[in-house]
Order: C-alpha cells, then sequence, then structure tokens
C-alpha cells in the first residue's frame, strides 16, 4: 500500500511492463514533444521536493516548540561523590 492511496503496489513485471510501454511511447515522440514532458516531469519534482521541504520545516519547528530538539541545550555533567571516586580509584578504572 502506498501513503498517497489504499491501491495495492505494483508487482515487479507490471512495472516493467509500464517501463517498457513508456520507452516505446517516447521514442515515436519529437525532440520538442520529449523536452516538453521532460519540463512538466522537472515541475512535478520540483513541486514534490518543495512540499517535502515544507514538511520537514514544520517537523523541526514542532521538535523545537516541543523540547525534543538537541540543539542549543548543554550537556549535563554528572557529578562524581567522594565515595564513587575512592571506589574507582581502588579498582583501577583511572
Amino acid at each position: 500500500m502506498t501513503e498517497e492511496n489504499d491501491e495495492p503496489l505494483e508487482s515487479a513485471k507490471e512495472v516493467e511492463d509500464r517501463e517498457e510501454a513508456e520507452r516505446k511511447r517516447r521514442a515515436e515522440l519529437s525532440p520538442l514533444e520529449k523536452a516538453e514532458e521532460t519540463l512538466e516531469a522537472i515541475k512535478s519534482e520540483n513541486e514534490r521536493m518543495s512540499k517535502l521541504v515544507d514538511r520537514q520545516e514544520r517537523l523541526r519547528a514542532t521538535e523545537m516548540l516541543g523540547g525534543h530538539s538537541t540543539a542549543g541545550q548543554e550537556s549535563k555533567k554528572q557529578v562524581e561523590s567522594d565515595s564513587d571516586y575512592a571506589k574507582r580509584v581502588m579498582a583501577g578504572d583511572l
């Protein structure tokens, strides 16, 4: 299943057949028609990428506002007690 709809995914054979039909169709096009198709494909992909970037920006903003981001946070240093330090020294873990 795809995220965009509830249609089942294509099998490998179906994908191969579809791609072969597309190659045959494109072989019959003039160079101008091929360029126009390529332009439309690029525009479509640019629009999709723009939507993904917007989605990613919203996600990062939500993480930052929700306190899930580690950016700008100081790391917490663990304070070792004297007895713990003595135990480490006696164990030879220094």
